[in-house]
C-alpha cells in the first residue's frame, strides 16, 4: 500500500478529527463542547491560514517550491494557524486561555492522522495501536518537574510566540512571530518518542 502523501489529506477531514480529538480531551472535557464549538466558528479562518502558512514555509524552507510538506510540518503550519486565527470574541473570552493547548491537540491530530493513514506500512503498527491504546500521543515526562510539565512548557512557548506575533504591525513581520521549523522538529521528536514506546522505532530512522 502506497504512503498518503500528507497533503492530499483533505482539510475537512484534518479539522473534522481534531474536532473529535478536542470532544475526547481528557483534560479539557469539561470544556469539550464549548471548546469545540468555539473551533467550529473558526474553521474557515483557520484553514485560510493553513494554507498561507503551508505555502510560506515552502517558499522560504524548500529547495522546491512545488514540493510536499511532511506530517510534522503539516501539523506545526495547522498549530500556527489556530494560534493566529481561533476566533475568540467578548461572548466567549474566558476560553483565550486554551488557545495553546487547542493548537497542540491540532498539531498532534495532524500527525496521528496521516500515520493512522498509512496504516498498510507495516513499520506503522505498532504505533498506530500504541495510539489507539492510549488515545493519542503520550507527551514526555520530565526527570524533576511536575505533572504535565512539558505541556505547560509547550504552551508557554507558544503564548510568548503569539505575544511576539501580535505585538507586530506590519503582516510581513506578523509571520516571523512562529517558527514552524521548530514546532516541526517538536513534533518529530514526540513521534520519535512515542514509537518509542510502542516498540516499534528499532526498524530504522524515522522518516517524514
Amino acid at each position: 500500500m502506497d504512503e498518503k502523501v500528507p497533503e492530499d489529506v483533505p482539510y475537512k477531514t484534518l479539522f473534522d478529527n481534531v474536532v473529535e480529538a478536542i470532544k475526547t480531551a481528557k483534560a479539557e472535557r469539561e470544556y469539550a463542547v464549548p471548546l469545540s464549538r468555539l473551533v467550529e466558528r473558526s474553521k474557515f479562518a483557520i484553514h485560510r491560514e493553513y494554507e498561507d502558512v503551508k505555502v510560506f514555509v515552502k517558499s522560504t524552507s524548500m529547495k522546491k517550491t512545488d514540493g510536499r510538506l511532511d506530517r510534522h510540518k503539516c501539523g506545526a503550519c495547522l498549530m500556527v494557524a489556530f494560534m493566529k486565527r481561533l476566533i475568540i470574541e467578548n461572548d466567549c473570552a474566558q476560553y483565550e486561555k486554551y488557545r495553546e493547548v487547542l493548537a497542540i491537540i491540532a498539531g498532534l491530530t495532524v500527525m496521528a492522522t496521516f500515520i493512522k493513514g498509512n496504516s498498510g506500512n507495516y513499520d506503522n503498527a505498532r504505533i498506530i495501536a500504541f495510539l489507539d491504546t492510549n488515545n493519542g500521543f503520550i507527551l514526555p515526562e520530565p526527570l524533576c518537574d511536575k505533572v504535565d510539565a512539558y505541556e505547560k512548557s509547550w504552551v508557554f512557548e507558544l503564548r510568548n510566540a503569539y505575544k511576539i506575533y501580535m505585538s507586530y504591525k506590519d503582516d510581513f513581520f506578523k509571520r516571523e512571530g512562529f517558527s514552524v521549523l521548530s514546532l516541526a522538529n517538536e513534533l518529530f521528536l514526540i513521534e520519535s518518542y512515542n514509537r518509542v514506546l510502542a516498540g516499534d522505532y528499532s526498524r530504522g530512522k524515522l522518516k517524514g
